[in-house]
């Protein structure tokens, strides 16, 4: 019996770990195209919805187990910490952060 309950959590964990790789996919394609969007030294008024956003995707990563997701999410938030524009260069390097945890969720070394 207690075989049978392990085994029912492991895959609602597993079916919860695949719904945040589905849903953080489609956040990171929504967020790339967002920062690609945004005008060179703009002010950028979606800054606190992306903030959200990142800080969501490193809360839930930690808890999911995903580490790596949610350490470079925890470099990103401090990275945008305190600014209200976003020039050339920080968008490039936004894009990279958005592009590494993209990735980490492919090749599965997002996940511990």
């Amino acid at each position: 019996m207690d075989e049978d309950i392990k085994a029912a959590e492991q895959q609602i964990i597993e079916t919860i770990r695949q719904r945040f790789v589905e849903s953080s996919r489609e956040k990171l394609a929504l967020l790339s195209g967002e920062i690609n969007d945004v005008p060179a030294r703009g002010h950028y008024e979606g800054l606190e919805q992306l903030l959200r956003d990142i800080h969501e995707l490193k809360g839930m990563g930690s808890t999911l187990g995903f580490h790596n997701i949610s350490q470079i999410a925890a470099h990103l938030e401090l990275y945008l910490e305190d600014n209200t524009e976003i020039s050339d260069d920080q968008r490039a390097a936004i894009g990279v952060f958005l592009n590494r945890m993209n990735d980490c969720l492919k090749d599965g070394s997002g996940h511990d």
